[in-house]
C-alpha cells in the first residue's frame, strides 16, 4: 500500500501536536493509503523515511508551525519536489501562513476559509479534526449546574472574564471546573497556569465552587472530562491572526452544549444560539446539544479522511 506521511513537532503538550494527532486518528483509518506518523525535530527522520524505498511514500503532510518545525524551509521542499516523486502538503494557519517552494497544495485550519475569497489555486480549507465516541453521549444537566472550560494556560483564554460572567448570571450554587494545563511553548514552566488559576479563585463569588486540574489529559481523557459538565465556556482575546482554537474540537466531540465570544479563533463555531454576548449561559445550556447538529454534519471523520484522500491523488 502506498504511504504517507504526517510530519509535526515532537513535543506533545502543543496545541498543534495535538492538532496533527488528532487528523492521523483519522486518516489512519484510510483503505486506501497507509498513513504514517511522524513526530520530529529532527529533518533527518524526514530524509531517511522517505529514502526507504520500503516506504514506498508518494506525500508528505506537513502540519507547520515555525516555532514547533522551525527546520522546515525550501531547501528542503524544492529538492523533494524536483524529484517528482512525493507530492508535499502543508497545513497551515496556526497562526501563521509560511509557504515554501515546491509545496503542492496547502490546507487552512479554519473551515471558514475561503469564504472571503482569498484562498489561491491550489489551496483548501481544511476540516476540524473531531472524533465522536460512540460511548461519548449527550446528557441533561441534574443538581448543580457544573461548568466547565479547558486548555493551555494562556493569557488569550480570557478566564477572568468567564469569571465575572458567571458571577453575574448565577445567585445559586454553581460548580466552575478549571482544566488549566503547562504547554511546552506557551507556559513551559507552568507558573502562568498557576496564577490564572489562583485569579479565578480570587475573583469568583462564593456560590461558585471552583475545582481545577492542571495534569495534561490526552484528548480521550480530556473529552471524557468536558463531558463531565453540563456546558463548557471558551472566553478569548486574541490577536487578529490566522487559525482557530483545537479546543472547541474537544468541546464538540464530548456531545455538550458550549459558549463562545467574538474571537477569531472561535468565529468558525460562534452561532447566535451559543454567542455568549447575546445569549444567557442558561439558555445554551437549556437548549442542549441539539443545535449543533450542523457541526456533527459537516465535521465528522468521514468527511475530514475524503478531502485529505482526494488531495492526494489529484
Amino acid at each position: 500500500m502506498k504511504n504517507v506521511l504526517l510530519v509535526t513537532g515532537e513535543s506533545k503538550e502543543c496545541g498543534i501536536y495535538q492538532y496533527a494527532d488528532s487528523v492521523f486518528e483519522i486518516l489512519k483509518t484510510s483503505k486506501k493509503y497507509e498513513f504514517t506518523f511522524l513526530a520530529t525535530n529532527n529533518k533527518d527522520d524526514l530524509f531517511n523515511h522517505i529514502e526507504n524505498e520500503e516506504n514506498n511514500t508518494v506525500a508528505i503532510i506537513y502540519n507547520h508551525h515555525p516555532h514547533t518545525m522551525n527546520w522546515l524551509n525550501s531547501g528542503i521542499t524544492r529538492p523533494i519536489k524536483n524529484s517528482g516523486l512525493v507530492k508535499q502538503i502543508v497545513i497551515f494557519g496556526h497562526e501563521h501562513l509560511n509557504t515554501f517552494t515546491g509545496v503542492d497544495h496547502y490546507i487552512h485550519t479554519d473551515p471558514n476559509a475561503g469564504h472571503n475569497d482569498f484562498l489561491a489555486s491550489g489551496e483548501f480549507a481544511g476540516i476540524p479534526p473531531i472524533t465522536y465516541y460512540d460511548d461519548i453521549q449527550y446528557s441533561k444537566p441534574e443538581g448543580t449546574i457544573r461548568i466547565g472550560t479547558s486548555g493551555i494556560g494562556n493569557r488569550t483564554k480570557d478566564l477572568p472574564t468567564l469569571i465575572r460572567l458567571i458571577n453575574e448570571q448565577f445567585t445559586e450554587d454553581v460548580i466552575l471546573n478549571l482544566h488549566v494545563s503547562d504547554g511546552v511553548f506557551v507556559d513551559p514552566s507552568g507558573k502562568l497556569s498557576g496564577a490564572l488559576v489562583d485569579q479565578c479563585l480570587e475573583l469568583a463569588n462564593s456560590n461558585v465552587k471552583i475545582n481545577f486540574t492542571r495534569d495534561f489529559l490526552s484528548k480521550r481523557n480530556l473529552i471524557s472530562w468536558l463531558n463531565q459538565n453540563d456546558i463548557n465556556l471558551y472566553w478569548y482575546q486574541t490577536p487578529d491572526v490566522p487559525g482557530v482554537s483545537g479546543s472547541v474540537d474537544r468541546a464538540l466531540a464530548s456531545r455538550k452544549p458550549f459558549g463562545v465570544n467574538h474571537s477569531s479563533f472561535l468565529s468558525h463555531v460562534r452561532r447566535d444560539f451559543n454567542d455568549l454576548t447575546k445569549v444567557s449561559i442558561k439558555d445554551i445550556i437549556a437548549a442542549g446539544v441539539e443545535p449543533l447538529q450542523e457541526f456533527y454534519d459537516a465535521w465528522n471523520p468521514t468527511n475530514l479522511l475524503n478531502l485529505y484522500e482526494d488531495i492526494i491523488e489529484k
